[in-house]
């Protein structure tokens, strides 16, 4: 049965050399395990893609809760620049989550 694979177990597989191990047991994760965990560990995803690629990801993006997309040039050369504007964002962000208690 070439080419099927068990669903995603949303676990970290690394080798002793930092390489993911399962790539030929487990798919690729969902989107929901992937807004799951993004939003269980306070991730903000970050898809730095070609201009051909960028209604795909941004797609993809508006599903997955604090997912961002930004255009990389052909050599790659901003995507420091994506992700410290990304970070400056974060960073100015002042986040109050209020919980009602009722007696």
């Amino acid at each position: 049965m070439g080419g099927i694979l068990r669903p995603n177990d949303g676990q970290c597989h690394l080798n002793a050399s930092g390489y993911y191990s399962h790539s030929t047991e487990f798919d690729y994760p969902s989107i929901a395990q992937l807004n799951q965990i993004s939003r269980q560990n306070n991730i903000t995803v970050i898809f730095a893609v070609a201009a051909s690629q960028y209604d795909t990801y941004y797609k993809l993006a508006s599903r997955i809760e604090n997912a961002k997309v930004g255009n990389v040039t052909e050599d790659s050369s901003n995507i420091v620049d994506l992700v410290e504007e990304e970070y400056r964002v974060i960073c100015g962000q002042e986040i109050l989550k209020v919980k009602y208690l009722t007696s």
